[in-house]
């Protein structure tokens, strides 16, 4: 934690390793227009939408996971108007070098497809929402804005930004040429210790980055570290309980996404492997 620390003090010019910096910080609605876009109902009563981020050029964001000391989008929709749920459709991120840091995020633009569940089947949803998002360049804005949209039950032509959106999302692991995948548990300190062994070829010329999710908001999953062999590459990565609780982890509900230089590929799940 101290290291994640260190690495957002520097990101945000607050420290730097050797000597001190000055640098100067931009109003983050200087380098980025952050609003909902509408979108069309689809067939099952939801209605399609998306958050859309357009940068100035060299700025970029997060992904849901940001990487060690990445600023992920937090959504409050708690006064929205007819909404029972919604459900991100996150695009393929891509690894990105900021201050030597590889963080998984978005340049230029995102555009993050949102479908809204109505309480009421048929009826307009007002969607109210205060974003929390991370914009970086050479140094990390954290901003917080209020957006709102109306989003109408009758609309039926879709958005083409969020159709091309929709369509770059992660491959599934069979057509990436996945041919197994296990997972070991080791009994850490705090925690767990958990190694995931993919046998996956290579495509692109730079090392991947594997990250792990768990539906549990109490567990924390380290940045894992990776390598690999010939076709077998390798991720380890360390589980703690944010309330310090004794916990047992459950790889089936490991969200795992294997993101590399032209790609990422998405899987659920997880079988341990035998001693």
């Amino acid at each position: 934690m101290k290291s994640i620390l260190c690495a957002l003090l520097i990101m945000l010019g607050l420290a730097s390793p050797g000597a001190a910096a000055v640098v100067e910080i931009p109003d983050a609605g200087a380098v980025a227009d952050v609003s909902l876009i509408g979108g069309w109902r689809l067939d099952n009563g939801h209605i399609m939408g998306a958050l859309r981020v357009t940068m100035a050029p060299g700025w970029k964001t997060y992904w849901r996971a940001g990487g060690g000391t990445g600023i992920p989008p937090r959504f409050d929709w708690a006064n929205s108007e007819n909404l029972a749920g919604v459900t991100l459709h996150w695009p393929s991120p891509h690894l990105i070098t900021v201050e030597g840091v590889t963080v998984i995020g978005y340049k230029n633009e995102l555009v993050l497809p949102i479908e809204f569940t109505p309480k009421v089947a048929g009826q307009d949803i007002t969607a109210r929402a205060r974003l929390q998002i991370g914009i970086c360049k050479d140094v990390c804005i954290p901003a917080s804005k209020n957006l709102s949209l109306s989003l109408k039950a009758s609309a039926t032509e879709p958005n083409f930004l969020i159709q091309l959106a929709l369509a770059d999302q992660p491959i599934n692991p069979r057509a990436a040429g996945l041919n197994a995948r296990s997972c070991r548990l080791e009994k850490t300190e705090d925690g767990y210790r958990l190694t995931g062994r993919f046998s996956l070829p290579h495509k692109g010329h730079k090392p991947e980055m594997v990250v792990f999710e768990t539906p549990d908001p109490d567990i924390w999953i380290a940045s894992a570290t990776t390598s690999r062999k010939g076709a077998t590459l390798e991720a380890r990565a360390d589980m703690i309980s944010l309330s310090g609780k004794a916990f047992s982890p459950n790889p089936k509900a490991l969200r795992i996404t294997v993101i590399g230089e032209d790609q990422a590929i998405e899987m659920s799940g997880c079988r341990i492997a035998r001693p």
